[in-house]
């Protein structure tokens, strides 16, 4: 995302998300290292 606001936007995404914890289904580590690649 690129813009006057993309910094703002990215701090509150990463805060959500951070707050949200894993999904159900990143169980293993390498399920974890997967879902933050891909993220």
């Amino acid at each position: 995302m690129t813009g006057l606001f993309a910094p703002y936007i990215d701090s509150f995404m990463k805060l959500k998300q951070e707050s949200s914890g894993w999904p159900k289904d990143c169980i293993t580590f390498d399920a974890k290292k997967r879902y933050i690649s891909q993220y």
